[in-house]
């Protein structure tokens, strides 16, 4: 359960019944949504699954939608190869991750790369 004040509650209930429905905008703003830096992937998991409800994408598409919108190499890269069929899978696996894992492997695998990077040059 998520505790919300009352001002960001109106935020989410507009974003989940809008008067208008353009798909295409729908569209372009279920893409643009990612999991930004400090959120919580559950609730980047649930603001995305709202997203794809209005756009009607379910199943393994969703997955797909959900994954492609994690910036952290790692975590995506984990993701793609559970090979995930349904939304809820990717949930339970968001879970798994602690507070500040993602942040961390993000750091490792910018530092592995640099070093690798070092020794071809």
């Amino acid at each position: 359960s998520v505790l919300y004040n009352w001002s960001e509650w109106k935020i989410k209930l507009i974003d989940s019944f809008p008067t208008r429905v353009n798909y295409s905008d729908l569209l372009t703003e279920m893409l643009n949504k990612r999991a930004r830096f400090g959120e919580s992937l559950e609730m980047y998991y649930y603001s995305k699954v709202n997203f794809l409800n209005r756009c009607e994408i379910f199943g393994k598409k969703a997955v797909d939608c959900i994954v492609s919108g994690i910036d952290d190499r790692s975590i995506r890269l984990g993701a793609q190869a559970a090979q995930f069929t349904e939304p809820e899978q990717v949930l339970t696996f968001f879970k798994t991750i602690k507070v500040g894992q993602n942040k961390e492997s993000e750091l490792r695998t910018r530092d592995r790369d640099k070093i690798s990077k070092n020794q071809v040059d």
